[in-house]
């Protein structure tokens, strides 16, 4: 294996586990704890016999990602639902007399 191979092995590697923490995150309907994430940095280009296994990264990336915007767009209207029940009873004067008190 070149230098540059593994250099590209290391570099997938970690890619795949931060976006195996998303993907499990998610599952669970947690919020993830990403790393920071610093863009690779190789001293190569990619060698052919990984091309499968970085578009295969990409295409869970981009899952992972579609799948974090519907969550956020889930919150965000579930958040608005609160907001407006909240104000609405705040606002509404009392509907019910108990006449047994």
């Amino acid at each position: 294996m070149t230098g540059a191979t593994e250099e590209w092995e290391r570099t997938l590697g970690r890619l795949e586990h931060d976006v195996a923490l998303v993907e499990r995150a998610v599952a669970a309907g947690e919020v993830p704890e990403c790393p920071t994430w610093d863009p690779p940095e190789p001293s190569a280009p990619l060698p052919a016999s990984l091309r499968a296994r970085a578009e295969a990264l990409i295409a869970r990336q981009e899952r992972a990602a579609a799948a974090l915007a519907r969550a956020a767009a889930t919150t965000a209207r579930q958040q608005r639902v609160n907001d407006r029940l909240r104000k609405g009873a705040a606002d509404a004067p009392a509907t019910y007399v108990d006449i047994r008190a």
